[in-house]
């Protein structure tokens, strides 16, 4: 988000902010951060996001699995029990992830991503684990 937020503002974003937006789909999260910073007039919402998507997918291919995730998964995948992964990324974005991982989304039994035509509200609202 920040590197987003570069090319309109020298603001940066602090965990506080962090927080507030985590979790949140690209329409709530870059109109809170126009808000926050007075940058309206400045940067759309929609540009702020593109400008984001963008700087996030040259880094996808970068991402590293979490210590003690592979194994996580896989012994619960054995013992049989259900998986999934519920995220405000949108469905592209996932796609570029699992390229890395393809061996740990292959066991999730579904994945639910933040532009799916089903989902009515973004985090934090329940409704994209509710839809898993």
């Amino acid at each position: 988000t920040e590197m987003a937020l570069r090319s309109v503002s020298d603001e940066k974003i602090t965990w506080d902010v962090k927080k507030d937006i985590l979790g949140m789909n690209g329409k709530d999260w870059s109109t809170l951060i126009i808000d926050r910073f007075c940058l309206d007039g400045k940067i759309t919402s929609q540009e702020l996001v593109s400008s984001w998507e963008i700087n996030m997918s040259s880094l996808s291919n970068l991402v590293k699995k979490m210590e003690g995730a592979d194994a996580l998964t896989r012994q619960l995948f054995d013992l049989g029990i259900p998986m999934a992964i519920a995220t405000s990324s949108n469905y592209e974005s996932v796609q570029k992830k699992k390229i890395l991982h393809e061996d740990m989304f292959a066991r999730m039994d579904l994945i639910v991503c933040g532009d799916d035509a089903c989902l009515k509200n973004g985090k934090p609202a329940p409704d994209i684990y509710l839809l898993a």
